[in-house]
């Protein structure tokens, strides 16, 4: 038996509701498994699970650390990953290719199951729909994502003119209902970074059948999402010539809508956590 034990637990457990949930399915994969088990003593545990900000705490010095995400672009922080008493990081998002995690860090961390009650079984298909782009989302972040928040709605304005297409752009809270109503009849839906480069809209754009568009894409999710998605480089140079080529094209990006809409019906919250398990277990 292996002893796991969860390192300051009550500050994962007053974070946002998704982040929550990447803590709970550890928790829950420990609690049903029969090879790991959890403890409560910090001297019994074999593996400590923390989050990035605590890696470095004198309580850890010299434990086996497993760290979780929560959102704190760990797979990109090199304090962490060299950190020679981190075994590997858990993450939800992993820079596709990098040389500069090395292997210690899996993308195995999903947040599906929150999204099952809001998949709308009956989508209308791309072609049917009213908006060509769209983007809500607020611009309220640092000077730097702000400005690239506030670049996209002025990039979708400006094509959508030139190109009489039909946008709607809004950076200021909505009601949900109005929000629904606008993404059910969204033919491409632009996500761009915010803290980090995931958002959790893009879980809403597939219950939805949305297409969604990022600025590059140069990472992937569990399931990879992101093998569906479209993008455009980040100084926007290619983001007209991106736009026009898929409303041109909408069939190939109903498939691709169609793709991820199946790849998050397929996903099983049992399955996921067996491979959780295993690659715990071969790791350690």
């Amino acid at each position: 038996m292996i002893y796991l034990y969860f390192y300051r637990i009550e500050y994962s457990e007053k974070s946002s509701f998704y982040k929550r949930h990447f803590l709970n399915q550890l928790v829950k994969l420990v609690d049903i498994s029969k090879k790991l088990e959890r403890c409560y003593e910090i001297e019994k545990a074999n593996i400590i699970f923390t989050i990035g900000d605590f890696v470095n705490n004198d309580e850890l010095i010299g434990k086996k650390l497993v760290v979780y995400s929560l959102q704190d672009i760990a797979f990109s922080n090199q304090e962490i990953i060299s950190n020679k008493n981190v075994l590997f990081v858990l993450d939800h998002c992993l820079i596709s290719q990098s040389e500069n995690i090395g292997d210690k860090v899996f993308c195995l961390l999903n947040i599906s199951e929150l999204y099952k009650n809001k998949y709308q079984t009956e989508v209308l298909p791309l072609s049917n729909r009213k908006y060509d782009v769209v983007f809500m989302g607020t611009t309220q972040y640092d000077e730097k994502i702000t400005k690239h928040r506030l670049d996209v709605i002025q990039h979708i304005e400006e094509v959508c003119s030139k190109n009489n297409l039909q946008c709607y752009t809004s950076n200021a809270p909505i009601k949900y209902s109005k929000y629904m109503n606008i993404l059910n009849n969204t033919k491409i839906f632009i996500s761009p970074y915010g803290w980090g480069e995931f958002s959790l809209k893009e879980y809403e754009c597939i219950c939805f059948g949305a297409h969604i568009v990022k600025p590059k894409i140069y990472f992937q999710y569990y399931p990879n999402y992101c093998e569906n998605m479209d993008d455009f480089e980040i100084d926007f140079s290619n983001f007209e010539s991106k736009i026009l080529d898929i409303l041109s094209n909408l069939d190939n990006a109903q498939k691709k809508v169609d793709s991820n809409r199946k790849m998050f019906l397929d996903y099983c919250v049992n399955k996921h956590l067996a491979e959780l398990e295993n690659k715990i277990l071969d790791l350690i």
